[in-house]
């Protein structure tokens, strides 16, 4: 379960320490540059107000068991832990092949990916000297650049007023928030659930607030909070009560409150906790609250729970945030959906715009067609080609040859429907745009992108590093947190009831080389 967000005394603090996450040293992580698809022009922290579901990955979770489905379902994921040693270094972090893959599938689904820190006497230790608390941050914001990820969850279970980690705590918080933003990458932390009035509650300083674009409240892990529900550790009064504290009483702004809800029931009896998805296939209603399982009574969050606890966090806070991933059922019932209908994200999937099975579909423009088109020959070329497609038997070759009279970068617009609107296919502004693209002769530092037409101009999408290996893969960029910019006219969001693709953006260094990308089954 979540690192615990509730204390009840001698009793719970030993509970607490008995469920803190196994931390395994492992081989070295993802390097930069190493097959993933990585998003090295990320959105700007600042700004990002869309509704949100955000999902933890713990480290010692087998990614085979998630469906891949369920990525869809969520806006932001963490994988946690990383955890630092008191000089401020890190340790290595478990599983990174689970890490990989997890970070990799997240993208691929045009989820924003995170790592969430833990590790609380650590923390307390390397904070409480400004050198190894630079160090820490130094650290930090280096893992997250060179794992190309959009931010970082701080995951301090707790600092307290009564050893003077509130001060440090808060400074910490101070500093990553001005690097990390230095770099475009968000910063969140997870939250007590404020239930409770004494230390560590009050050792969220106000100024907080500022530094952190939005907080997970861990309203769970409650058992006999709620005298109507004595059996249950996450009821829907609770979740009324945390939302009270932190957005009425401590007026933490409203685009800044993401409601936590658990995907796993505990007995009051025995204090033992059971997955959602491990109680469902042993018979609980997946629309009720219990359950005896094993011999004893569960108290866990059904759909139904769930819905109303999201139509909650919708009216006070900005999304929902679940602990965790891998709990959830993998089937149609599982308590994401339900969270995702309540509050309004939804896919609305077209399906594929053009699969190139009977010509290059509505990329009838030569690539210099477009005057945003800078670095090519009028000699390049985009065609229909067979044989190595990602679906079915067409694809679009695009063959780029460079203009050696012009030494600036490439930057190479593939218009679809001559950027028309009206040319192309409308699909509604939530889901995934992507595309799946195949290439082994880009240069370093190649990048891809989406332009989209909104009602109030053209966005065009954060860039993804190209993977050059020969081998398909598939870029995409969620439409609930667009992240974009305005090419001319417009904000950063996707407005319009719906959207349609203006073109794929290709760029990268100057280059006497041909560059052949293949293209193929663009889609929502």
């Amino acid at each position: 379960m979540k690192l615990k967000n509730i204390t009840y005394g001698i009793l719970c603090l030993l509970i607490i320490s008995s469920c803190q996450k196994d931390f395994t040293p492992a081989e070295p992580i993802l390097e930069a540059g190493s097959k993933s698809q990585s998003t090295e022009t990320k959105i700007s922290a600042l700004g990002d107000n869309n509704m949100k579901i955000v999902a933890y990955f713990p480290s010692y979770r087998d990614p085979a068991g998630v469906a891949a489905s369920k990525y869809q379902l969520i806006t932001h994921l963490y994988y946690a832990f990383l955890s630092p040693n008191a000089d401020g270094t890190l340790q290595a972090l478990p599983n990174p092949a689970y890490f990989n893959s997890v970070i990799a599938t997240a993208r691929a689904n045009g989820v924003k990916v995170g790592i969430s820190v833990a590790g609380a006497a650590n923390l307390k230790l390397a904070c409480a000297n400004a050198g190894t608390r630079s160090t820490l941050v130094t650290n930090l914001v280096n893992f997250v650049t060179t794992n190309n990820l959009d931010g970082l969850d701080m995951d301090w279970e707790f600092p307290r007023t009564t050893d003077g980690t509130d001060l440090t705590y808060s400074a910490l918080m101070q500093e990553l928030s001005t690097a990390l933003h230095a770099q475009g990458k968000y910063l969140s932390a997870a939250l007590t659930a404020g239930v409770y009035a004494g230390a560590v509650r009050d050792a969220i300083r106000t100024e907080v607030f500022g530094y952190a674009d939005f907080f997970n409240i861990m309203s769970y892990d409650g058992l006999g909070w709620d005298p109507a529900e004595p059996n249950q550790h996450a009821s829907y009064n609770m979740a009324v009560a945390s939302l009270n504290y932190w957005a009425t009483t401590r007026a933490m702004p409203k685009e800044k409150v993401i409601l936590g809800f658990p995907a796993y029931g505990r007995s009051n009896a025995t204090s033992a906790s059971a997955t959602y998805k491990d109680l469902v296939a042993a018979g609980a209603s997946t629309s009720g609250d219990y359950f005896t399982y094993n011999g004893f009574p569960y108290g866990y969050n059904g759909t139904t729970t769930i819905t109303n606890k999201s139509n909650l966090a919708k009216s006070v806070g900005n999304g929902v945030m679940i602990w965790e991933l891998f709990q959830d059922s993998n089937g149609g019932t599982n308590l994401l959906q339900a969270a995702k209908t309540a509050l309004g994200i939804g896919n609305n999937p077209v399906g594929i715009f053009d699969g190139f099975e009977s010509g290059v579909g509505r990329f009838t423009r030569a690539p210099t067609y477009s005057g945003t088109t800078v670095g090519l020959a009028t000699t390049s070329t985009l065609a229909q080609a067979t044989g190595s497609a990602h679906g079915g038997t067409g694809t679009l070759k695009a063959t780029l040859n460079d203009n050696t009279s012009i030494t600036t970068p490439w930057k190479v617009r593939l218009l679809s429907g001559d950027g028309t609107p009206a040319n192309n296919i409308a699909t509604a502004k939530n889901g995934i745009v992507y595309f799946w693209l195949k290439t082994s002769t880009a240069r370093p530092g190649a990048t891809v992108r989406v332009w989209i037409d909104d009602s109030d101009g053209t966005l065009q999408s954060p860039a993804i590093a190209v993977i050059n290996d020969g081998a398909w893969h598939r870029y995409a960029w969620n439409l609930n947190n667009f992240g974009g910019t305005p090419v001319s006219t417009g904000n950063n969001v996707v407005d319009a009831i719906n959207v349609t693709v203006d073109a794929i953006i290709l760029e990268q260094a100057n280059t006497s080389i041909q560059w052949t990308a293949f293209i193929d089954d663009v889609g929502n």
